[in-house]
């Protein structure tokens, strides 16, 4: 979502497949991060949700778990897929 709650529309998405595991042991080291969420948003499921939504995100690409990426062109951001050279990506919708 935007900053206005309208759903964004993604360009990329890269498959998060092999690495959703690793990424999940990751977000769980992120103490900070879960106590604000918990103070803030009295939320403790962030581990599941970031799950969820990955899996949201494969669907929409046809693989389990994916990211998805908009690329900021304006001044002083590059034009060109960089991270498209980086890892392999795949089509938006």
């Amino acid at each position: 979502m935007d900053r206005f709650g309208s759903e964004v529309r993604l360009e990329f998405y890269v498959d998060i497949g092999s690495t959703i595991d690793i990424k999940e042991k990751m977000l769980m080291k992120h103490e900070s991060q879960r106590d604000w969420l918990r103070t803030q948003h009295r939320s403790d499921q962030y581990v599941l949700s970031m799950r969820k939504w990955s899996e949201r995100r494969g669907k929409e690409v046809n693989v389990k778990f994916a990211e998805g990426f908009i690329q900021h062109k304006g001044h002083p951001f590059p034009t060109r897929n960089i991270l498209k050279d980086l890892v392999p990506v795949l089509s938006g919708k």
